[in-house]
């Protein structure tokens, strides 16, 4: 499932780096445009896959989660091959949404996982499933890009496609689910009744918040990034190798720290790490608010690197030790909608802060993850591990 989990993020990660450039080269010509076409790509299928991901959920909670894994992995590969014949941005938008739709790997893999590893061993295992998703993050758009360039944008649909069908068939041949379908509870006098999660008393809600607000922080330096680091370069031609270091530096630093963190959740217990992890990665995000060379601000983040590498990974933790295995899958589905809609949001309010000033988000930053840190020491107080379910009425 790692192996697998790596190459479908590096998979759709292929085709991040040059989304404005494929828009520009089937048709709109104007950049200005095809940013924003691009941009609008990227919202669709964030808010498509929010929606999603709670009937995915429950549907997984059903007939098992490996299937979702499946229809995730050979869906985005249909699609994404499609992507790469499409000659109208009209179409292309419409598969994104498609794509949004009927995707959304990380959250079937880490439930998936969460009903197959034994407990003692499911912080380590998080962080394993969190390093490949770094993994990915880093090494597909560096390939992407540089094929591309190299051998057009066609070539590259085509291997992420291939790689999502590789994915795919691992699942297929390398996981075995043992899968029997909950039967449905009884109220008294044996009448059925559906199960349902108590999300405040339980403990689910503040972790479901936890993944919005940590996609948000996380994805609010996306549109500013390359802009703040050609302006502390002084405008060199290398920014956007610059850019790539920087980046590459963050994503070193949060892999090495997913399979440590995710150690240290089995023998401390998740609720500390995501508490400590929030609060290092606020310091290190408010300190680069006052970063005055680009060295200064690629030692900062890739400081933050080794602290946001622990907090989903222990969130996920913490999600699947409160959470009834016969519900699984509902209860990451929610997470799933709340990373997405994170991701959607977190860059456009990213690029408005922006425009007041290139530091600034730096420190709103700071805020969502001391509020993240809040958030679990407050929202998780007295929660117990058992008894989760409705009780009848």
């Amino acid at each position: 499932m790692v192996v697998s989990q790596a190459i479908s993020q590096i998979g759709f990660s292929l085709v991040l780096p040059f989304l404005p450039l494929y828009v520009e080269h089937i048709g709109i010509h104007n950049v200005g445009q095809a940013a924003l076409w691009a941009g609008l790509m990227a919202t669709l299928s964030g808010l498509a896959m929010a929606v999603m991901a709670p009937v995915w959920g429950m549907l997984a909670d059903r007939y098992g989660r490996k299937p979702m894994v499946v229809r995730a992995t050979l869906a985005g590969a249909l699609i994404v091959g499609v992507m790469g014949l499409a000659h109208s941005v009209w179409l292309l938008l419409v598969l994104r949404l498609v794509q949004g739709l009927l995707t959304g790997t990380v959250s079937a893999s880490v439930a998936l996982v969460s009903g197959l590893v034994p407990e003692r061993k499911l912080g380590y295992s998080m962080g394993l499933m969190q390093t490949a998703v770094f993994i990915g993050a880093a090494a597909g758009p560096l390939i992407g890009g540089i094929m591309a360039d190299s051998l057009g944008y066609g070539w590259t649909f085509t291997l992420t496609a291939a790689l999502l069908a590789v994915a795919g068939l691992l699942v297929i041949y390398g996981v075995k689910e043992t899968w029997t379908r909950p039967a449905p509870r009884s109220a008294p006098g044996g009448a059925p009744r559906q199960q349902r999660l108590r999300f405040r008393s339980s403990g689910i809600a503040p972790l479901v918040v936890v993944n919005l607000l940590d996609q948000f922080a996380n994805s609010m330096a996306a549109p500013f990034l390359p802009l703040l680091i050609a302006k502390l370069s002084g405008g060199l031609s290398s920014a956007a190798t610059l850019t790539g270091l920087v980046l590459g530096v963050v994503a070193v630093t949060a892999t090495l720290s997913s399979v440590v963190t995710g150690r240290l959740a089995d023998r401390l217990g998740p609720k500390a790490i995501i508490i400590f992890c929030a609060g290092g990665a606020a310091l290190f995000s408010l300190l680069q608010t006052f970063a005055g060379s680009v060295w200064s601000l690629t030692v900062l983040r890739g400081l933050m690197g080794l602290f946001i590498g622990g907090t989903i990974p222990s969130a996920n933790t913490l999600l699947t030790q409160l959470t009834p295995a016969p519900q699984r899958g509902m209860a990451f589905g929610y997470a799933s909608s709340a990373s997405a809609v994170g991701f959607s949001v977190g860059p456009l309010v990213g690029a408005l802060i922006a425009n007041y000033s290139l530091h600034l988000p730096f420190t709103i930053t700071a805020v969502l993850f001391a509020m993240e840190a809040g958030w679990v020491a407050y929202g998780l107080r007295g929660v117990v591990f058992r008894d989760i379910y409705e009780q009848p009425v």
